[in-house]
């Protein structure tokens, strides 16, 4: 079933029930008993239906510069929920956009969600969630389940996670077939014991590989020969196993969670097929091993204690070079990771203290011939000495370097940062006020011999005023500056300036927002207008008007001069 087969399938659902509750009771209908039932009652009883839907369109133009956005773009979204006696939802997501696919994957969507107390299906276009190493932040067009009775969980789904798309060698891509599940006991967001599966392979079929064909004239020592290669994207493969499992005690106060999962991934299935007796005769039968195979694990483990004066935690992760999984949207592999955090919430929660270290290193198989490290120190204090002030003060302290003998390859990089916010509230002029100020300090210093000096400096203050003069109206203005000190090469400096206004019409239903702001630097300049209006047709429906206009000028060698305007209209109904 496609996706235009679902929607007539959905409106035709939401039509009859519209029509079958007009029925205003049996005696309407030739032939049917009349005492005491009524077909309207009991469909509006048992069938309940909410949910929202709504429309977006985009105007957009530019002069100066080439437009990076087409002119005009358009997105429908409806997202209807029946509910059936109370016990069963039905949940659909319907999106569809003018910008369609093109030269990407499809943006247009359609999910259909049956849900219930212990369960729910999944068809159409979803993401599910299977753990941190497997699954996660990929789109799914297919059917998936979803069941958790009792203390029981057992997940699985079957899909497609991208079309194929015939371009050039680099930006062409095969469809990809992905499957697979999780069976265990309780829920991720308690104690639990879960095992883990995920295959997924490309269609070699579903591109020609002659996209990928190049023909090269080969000079030897007897004359030229053609020589015929593949460049570009590769069809692969993976297969991964994995366990996971978490343990909460004491009402949430002490946490422990850890996952374990093996990836087999394969680069190129055009690749030779190699004999591998260290892996088990189940997996052979399964997944052939080849030249562009490579296995490997992936390890996290967290634990946590939360009191509320004390709160630690720590983590522990391992991704090897090796791992690899199609399952999730991105994955950085080859590093291990330590963290640690302390906490303190003290004097009713008018000071609060946050401690946060990370340490991450590469070269987690030694294969490489330097080991790159980074490591993360923060402090955050957060106090209110009094009532109408709060005050908090921020250090974040960076590191990088290697143990590279080679000043080319030689890394040995600091950053140190330092800031300060307040906030303050108080009444003048009958009004209600609040005063922000914040200042921030930088120093990035590199050592590398080869690079020479570069050390940066940079520091930004910013002041802020909002006041409220009525309900209906208030005003807000910042100011900021930030100085960056390049050393021999120079400094930038700029300043910006921006004022709103919020005003509220017709019984708080027209809300409307201006706003101007000046950017002024030693390269440029640059304004913006902007205004913003939201009305409430009635209690569930609004639309919203937004608009902008940009003007940028370069100022001395910059010679950049450009106009932009984007103008947005949105209208959305909860029913």
């Amino acid at each position: 079933m496609n996706k235009f087969n679902l929607l007539l399938i959905t409106i035709f659902i939401f039509s009859g029930y519209t029509l079958f509750a007009q029925f205003p009771d049996k005696s309407s209908i030739p032939g049917m008993d009349t005492s005491g039932f009524s077909f309207k009652k009991l469909a509006t009883d048992a069938v309940k239906i909410s949910g929202d839907i709504g429309t977006n369109g985009e105007l957009y133009s530019v002069s100066g510069k080439k437009s990076q956005r087409p002119g005009s773009s358009g997105r429908l979204f409806l997202r209807p929920s029946i509910s059936l006696f109370d016990k069963v939802t039905i949940n659909f997501d319907l999106f569809l956009s003018s910008e369609g696919s093109g030269a990407r994957q499809d943006i247009n969507t359609v999910k259909f969600n049956p849900e219930w107390s212990w369960g729910k299906l999944y068809y159409g276009d979803f993401n599910m969630e299977m753990s941190k190493f497997t699954l996660t932040d990929v789109l799914i067009s297919g059917y998936g389940i979803d069941l958790y009775p009792g203390i029981f969980k057992l997940q699985g789904f079957s899909g497609k996670s991208q079309k194929a798309i015939a371009l050039d060698a680099a930006g062409s891509m095969y469809e990809r077939t992905i499957y697979g599940g999780k069976i265990g006991l309780g829920e991720e967001a308690g104690s639990h014991l879960h095992i883990n599966f995920l295959r997924s392979y490309d269609n070699m079929k579903s591109l020609s590989r002659d996209i990928f064909r190049q023909i090269d004239t080969v000079n030897t020592a007897s004359g030229t020969r053609v020589d015929t290669n593949y460049t570009g994207v590769t069809p692969q493969e993976n297969l991964i196993a994995g366990i996971n499992w978490g343990l909460n005690l004491f009402n949430n106060t002490f946490k422990m969670k850890s996952e374990i999962a093996m990836s087999l991934f394969t680069q190129d299935l055009y690749s030779a097929a190699v004999e591998n007796k260290d892996l088990p005769e189940d997996i052979n039968q399964y997944y052939t091993p080849r030249l562009t195979t490579s296995g490997d694990v992936a390890f996290n483990g967290e634990m946590s204690i939360n009191t509320r004066p004390v709160q630690i935690k720590s983590g522990y992760t391992l991704v090897g070079p090796g791992y690899t999984s199609l399952g999730m949207g991105t994955l950085i592999n080859d590093r291990q990771i330590i963290t640690g955090g302390l906490g303190f919430n003290l004097f009713s929660g008018n000071l609060a203290i946050q401690t946060n270290f990370q340490r991450q290193n590469d070269n987690t198989a030694n294969q490489k011939l330097f080991t790159t490290e980074r490591n993360n120190i923060a402090v955050m204090v957060s106090a209110r000495p009094i009532k109408p002030l709060s005050v908090s003060v921020v250090t974040n302290m960076n590191n990088m370097g290697n143990d590279a003998n080679n000043d080319t390859l030689k890394i040995d990089n600091t950053t140190a940062s330092y800031g300060i916010n307040t906030n303050y509230m108080f009444e003048a002029f009958k009004y209600q006020n609040s005063v922000t100020f914040g200042y921030s300090t930088q120093n990035a210093e590199s050592k590398s011999k080869i690079r020479g000096d570069n050390k940066v400096t940079s520091q930004n203050i910013n002041l802020g005023l909002n006041t409220t003069i009525s309900k209906q109206l208030n005003a807000a203005v910042v100011m900021t500056f930030s100085n960056v000190d390049l050393g021999p090469r120079g400094q930038n400096s700029t300043q910006s300036f921006t004022g709103k206004v919020n005003h509220k019409m017709f019984d708080n239903k027209l809300s409307n927002v201006v706003a101007y702001t000046l950017v002024t630097a030693d390269a440029s300049t640059s304004n913006v207008l902007t205004y913003r209006a939201g009305y409430e047709i009635f209690q569930s429906s609004t639309i919203s008007l937004n608009t902008r206009a940009t003007f940028f000028k370069g100022k001395g060698a910059n010679p950049i001069k450009f106009s932009e305007y984007m103008t947005t209209f949105d209208w959305s109904y909860r029913f």
